[in-house]
């Protein structure tokens, strides 16, 4: 039997909890669910490096017709899965040729404490840097200009209630570029940090939603192979890498699906540059294992502040959005339909929690996903709901006339007026959207800090909103 196809076929019956199926077992009709053919899409991926869109899958769920994705024989007729697209294939190319230059010269793990923390002049970062500073570890935070730029680093934490005094001595700021190779650290300072840290925490991206991916891609993407490589130099650090929610795209994972933590099954459509790049950051970690590296992959929800401060992220796509229903005065007349669901988000002091405590690489070589996100959602109705809590008077409008006025606004105040009229020409935008769910038994520890803490009443909503409308 050729090779690929003992490989799948072993998967198929791991994923069915059989001891063997055959060429033609078809997984749904022999017991399992679109969670289970998320899964084995999933370790196809991860076993074999060919990326399956779920919904090409499911056109044929057999071992021989996932297969014939490798040019073995088919014993019978029926549909072919589409190659992978000439972009992609290009993209994964890239990964392989960039891993290839990395050659490991660790020799053992290293048993320092302080912490490389890059992203920590952003949101999340912030809240991951206060965490850690509480909790006595001492960080080295990786910042373009470097030194010079400590004290906006700190002013930045004081803004969100998050610096205290005695941080001071136990905060270090480099200079550096993941946009250039190794970083952009000099070579002195990147054999010092080399040996003398202990772990890497990359939560560090430009978050953009409107460029596209080529020029997203060397801070984004291509960040996680400079990453890789100051790991495995001199001395193995595991490495925390902050993901998205965003990777896991409609067209890949239907809503009714519930996804099991693991790689991507596909990388997002080109049109979403920023999902896209993180995506591809994704598949450098995922070969981990290639390397001898430890790495989990945490993928974060909607994140807003603490439940005591209620900060937010003003340039976010959210805030932006839900600014622009302050200015209007309207919202979308679809956010009255039952159903419709609006978002997934957690305070950014638990998803700091779990970015440090609950996600801590094992140490051991590979890589490790994690899905940070909660299953209790925001409705649309309890986002009006909470904007009226706040005290805000708000009516219906048509969707697509409701988008067309948010373009009409100042783009240096509501940044999604850029994008809000093609929006607005966009099929079923005014159609009630499920989002999607996750498994619960993959971190178990995750899912319950998420869920406990998820943002979902209007009661939740209402001070953050205040926070905004007073910005």
């Amino acid at each position: 039997m050729p090779e690929p196809e003992a490989v799948i076929r072993a998967l198929f019956a791991d994923v069915l909890g059989v001891s063997d199926v055959g060429p033609g077992t078809h997984l749904l009709e022999a017991g399992g669910d679109l969670a289970a053919a998320t899964r084995l899409a999933g370790r196809i991926r991860a076993e074999l490096g060919v990326a399956l869109p779920l919904r090409e899958f499911l056109k044929e769920p057999t071992p021989e017709g996932v297969a014939a994705r490798f040019g073995v024989p088919r014993r019978s007729s029926g549909p072919v899965a589409p190659p992978l697209p000439a972009a992609d294939a290009a993209i994964h190319a890239e990964i392989t040729d960039r891993l290839r230059r990395i050659t490991p010269t660790f020799s053992a793990d290293s048993t320092a404490e302080p912490v490389l923390l890059t992203g920590a002049t952003g949101f999340v970062g912030a809240f991951v840097l206060a965490h850690l500073l509480a909790r006595g570890r001492t960080v080295t935070a990786l910042v373009r200009g470097g030194e010079p730029r400590r004290g906006e680093l700190v002013r930045h934490l004081e803004n969100l209630g998050l610096w205290q005094d005695g941080y001071a001595a136990r905060l270090t700021v480099v200079d550096g570029d993941l946009a250039a190779p190794a970083l952009g650290l000099d070579r002195a300072t990147h054999d010092e940090l080399a040996g003398t840290i202990g772990r890497i925490i990359h939560c560090a991206a430009w978050v953009n939603h409107v460029l596209p991916y080529p020029l997203l891609a060397a801070a984004n993407a291509h960040s996680a192979a400079s990453i890789l490589e100051l790991a495995v130099t001199r001395r193995r650090k595991p490495v925390t890498y902050v993901s998205t929610r965003g990777v896991l795209t409609p067209e890949n994972y239907p809503p009714e699906a519930e996804i099991a933590a693991g790689p991507v099954v596909a990388l997002p459509p080109e049109a979403d540059g920023y999902g896209r790049s993180k995506a591809v950051a994704e598949a450098y970690f995922a070969r981990a294992a290639e390397l001898g590296a430890a790495v989990t992959v945490v993928r974060i929800p909607g994140v807003f502040g603490d439940r005591d401060r209620h900060q937010i992220q003003p340039g976010d796509a959210w805030w932006s959005w839900t600014k622009a229903t302050v200015l209007t005065g309207r919202y979308p007349s679809s956010y009255d339909l039952p159903g419709n669901e609006l978002t997934q988000a957690v305070p950014a002091d638990v998803i700091a929690h779990v970015i440090v405590d609950l996600a801590r690489p094992s140490g051991e070589p590979g890589c490790r996903f994690v899905n940070a996100v909660p299953n209790r959602v925001c409705s649309t109705r309890d986002f009006v709901a909470g904007l009226r809590e706040a005290g805000l008077a708000v009516e219906p409008m048509d969707d697509r006339e409701w988008h067309l006025a948010v373009g009409r606004l100042d783009v240096d105040d509501v940044w999604v007026a850029a994008v809000a009229g093609q929006v607005a020409t966009q099929p079923g935008i005014d159609l009630p959207q499920r989002l999607p769910r996750f498994s619960a038994d993959d971190d178990p520890a995750v899912s319950r800090a998420v869920d406990a803490a998820a943002i979902s009443t209007p009661q939740d909503l209402a001070g953050y909103v205040r926070t905004l409308a007073g910005s």
